[in-house]
């Protein structure tokens, strides 16, 4: 009789509860629809759905790629409900309703024209993506032969990834105007699949010295050509010829100059040897170094991370490298410093106020990671409202710097490079420096980041993985940070009895007038903390004969000079020009060179690994002056070096690797 009854109350409870879940399913109700703009009505993604009651939020949604949001609750019959929608660049779209049941609203948000950038106190950007061919189990691999036998394409099935309203065709959501490619059935057939742009002038030539004594060039600390370079060898692809710019290739390394013995900002050093692509040139190797700043006296800095979050953003050498990257610059400032964080995709935003590091680097480290892509890219209004939060929070004795993270395609607001380089050349009188670090590949604008770093007195760093980001930010922190002189500007005079041409390596687009040497007002580069920057001349000595040297322009006839008249002993005489940081006046240094050329063998590590560079740059740009070398004269160069470090021993197996993939 006890086991039946405890059978029966055992069963009762079942029951109870099959009960209790029945009625909970039938009170659940769901509310669905679709957030549009409300003139265009296109989908908006993204979006966030908000639902209270009587003041207490009891659901939210976002809406997904096609606008599609979402929502179930618990019976709220007889209940009045506010739905709110919010995306950023519109007004919130509240709706006040009573949903006894299923209900279907549609969510018509309008455009906000009062404000273009919005300062808000958080963004959350989420972006969802989807492969364009979705495979299943009974999916297999196609070989050529396959493909022949498949059915003939229809042209209805053609999509266009092109946005512009005067396309008849179909657009894919978060696709740019710049960026037409075609597929049929899902099959790439028309379009370029690397979307990177470079800008790459012509190479310098020889100058004759009695023609053209001066040669005038601002520093240029930018490294960014390297690891770019790096990143197309470590794909098994030579990267195309713009890609490569010398002079980025060999400072993209450190030199063992000498330390600044005074209270100037820089050292200078100076050594020749022989040409080791060229047995009847010379190589003039010209180095700076800035100095370093004792514990204690670095200025505290002012940052503002300005991070692109835009849908190009999403790979995992973009934006989830970016957030790794600013962690360990986290890791390297001091604890007075500030930062703040600004996001721009659809919109540009504040998602965290200038913040002390000391206080709250666990809030900083949350918001960066919190920080996810999706949108079109407002680059021009990021940069305004970086610049505005930098200027707000400025430290009149510090370190006040943007550090811009982006691939750099600008395709929404100020976007012309032209335009983007009169903003920048405005902003940086505030005294606001700029840092510019470009990331990923497939849509990376290289020719857009150069200009900014150039114009906003700042340095530019391509950082392709996370090593390359440990170098940047914990290596060489100091020199990506702290400037110490800035408009730094070199002025060679090279002496015709020993010189008869000279060739500058690289720097095509940091080449001076000669008058613009003396001209405070002639913007020039920024060498920071242990900073090195070098040159390389190659020259032809006087009296010999080289099918390399320009012969476009006659022999002038009162230009002549006598042998007698000039000091033999030295080769050249170097001007160094710079600013402090805080300064608007420029200070001259003036050094001369009087030794004669090392043979390669016996010259030290500073050229021959210098020199390896410059060829192996050459190289890889089809210079016209190293028609008959190749890879090998790269690592027989680079075999000279007596002290090779990690980065040393990596450059030597990237060479070995460029030799498989070799044009020449």
């Amino acid at each position: 009789m006890m086991r039946l009854e405890l059978k029966l109350g055992r069963g009762m409870f079942i029951l109870l509860v099959i009960m209790i879940c029945v009625v909970s399913v039938k009170a659940q109700i769901v509310i669905r629809g679709t957030v549009m703009d409300s003139i265009s009505k296109s989908a908006i993604a993204c979006a966030t759905i908000l639902i209270e009651q009587e003041g207490v939020r009891i659901g939210g949604s976002y809406s997904d790629e096609q606008g599609k949001y979402i929502c179930k609750l618990q019976d709220t019959t007889g209940k009045i409900l506010k739905l709110t929608a919010k995306y950023i660049g519109y007004q919130d779209k509240v709706i006040m309703v009573s949903v006894p049941s299923d209900t279907a609203l549609n969510m018509p948000l309008v455009a906000n024209t009062e404000s273009e950038n919005a300062e808000i106190g958080s963004v959350i950007i989420r972006a969802v993506s989807r492969p364009l061919v979705e495979k299943d189990i009974n999916s297999k691999i196609l070989v050529s032969s396959d493909i022949a036998r498949l059915p003939t394409r229809n042209l209805n099935c053609i999509a266009s990834t092109t946005t512009q309203s005067t396309t008849s065709g179909i657009s894919f959501l978060g696709s740019r105007t710049d960026a037409t490619v075609y597929y049929v059935d899902g099959v790439r057939v028309i379009g370029n699949t690397d979307n990177e742009s470079y800008t790459k002038p012509a190479e310098n030539s020889f100058k004759k010295v009695k023609r053209t004594p001066l040669s005038t060039v601002s520093i240029d600390v930018d490294r960014a050509s390297y690891s770019n370079i790096r990143r197309y060898i470590n794909s098994k692809q030579l990267p195309p010829s713009d890609v490569v710019r010398v002079e980025e290739m060999i400072n993209y390394f450190q030199y063992d100059y000498p330390t600044v013995q005074n209270d100037e900002p820089i050292s200078r050093f100076t050594q020749m040897t022989s040409c080791p692509w060229n047995e009847k040139h010379q190589l003039l190797q010209i180095g700076i170094k800035g100095k370093s700043l004792q514990e204690g006296k670095k200025p505290n800095s002012n940052l503002v991370f300005l991070i692109d979050v835009s849908g190009s953003m999403q790979s995992e050498n973009k934006l989830e490298l970016v957030k790794k990257s600013l962690t360990l610059l986290l890791d390297n400032l001091l604890p007075d410093d500030r930062v703040a964080i600004l996001v721009y995709a659809g919109s540009s935003g504040l998602v965290l106020p200038s913040t002390a590091i000391g206080t709250d680097k666990v809030e900083i480290i949350d918001a960066i990671y919190k920080l996810t892509s999706g949108g079109s890219t407002t680059g021009g209004a990021g940069i305004k409202l970086a610049y505005k939060t930098a200027i707000d929070n400025f430290m009149a004795e510090g370190n006040n710097r943007v550090i811009l993270c982006t691939d750099g395609d600008f395709n929404v607001g100020i976007s012309g490079v032209g335009e983007l380089e009169k903003l920048i050349n405005e902003k940086k009188e505030s005294g606001v420096f700029l840092s510019v670090l470009g990331f990923g590949m497939g849509n990376y604008k290289d020719n857009q980041l150069e200009v900014l770093a150039d114009k906003g007195n700042g340095n530019y760093a391509y950082i392709d993985n996370y090593k390359e980001a440990k170098k940047v930010f914990m290596n060489e922190v100091g020199s990506t940070l702290y400037t110490v002189a800035k408009d730094v500007k070199i002025q060679v005079e090279f002496n015709p009895a020993l010189v008869k041409s000279y060739r500058l390596i690289g720097y095509e687009n940091r080449v001076l007038n000669a008058e613009d040497f003396n001209d405070d007002k002639k913007d020039a580069g920024e060498l920071g903390e242990n900073g090195t920057v070098t040159f390389l001349y190659e020259l032809i000595p006087a009296g010999a004969t080289d099918e390399s040297e320009e012969s476009s322009i006659d022999s002038l006839k009162y230009q002549r000079m006598t042998e007698s008249s000039i000091v033999s002993e030295e080769y050249c005489t170097v001007k160094f020009r710079y600013k402090e940081p805080k300064e608007a006046k420029s200070k001259l240094v003036v050094i001369t060179h009087t030794d004669s050329p090392k043979s390669f063998a016996e010259a030290d590590d500073n050229i021959q690994l210098a020199a390896s560079l410059a060829l192996y740059g050459m190289l890889l740009s089809e210079s016209k002056y190293t028609k008959k070398q190749s890879y090998k004269e790269v690592l027989d160069c680079l075999d000279k070096v007596d002290v090779k470090d990690e980065e040393v021993i990596a450059l030597e197996k990237m060479v070995e690797r460029t030799q498989k993939l070799k044009r020449r």
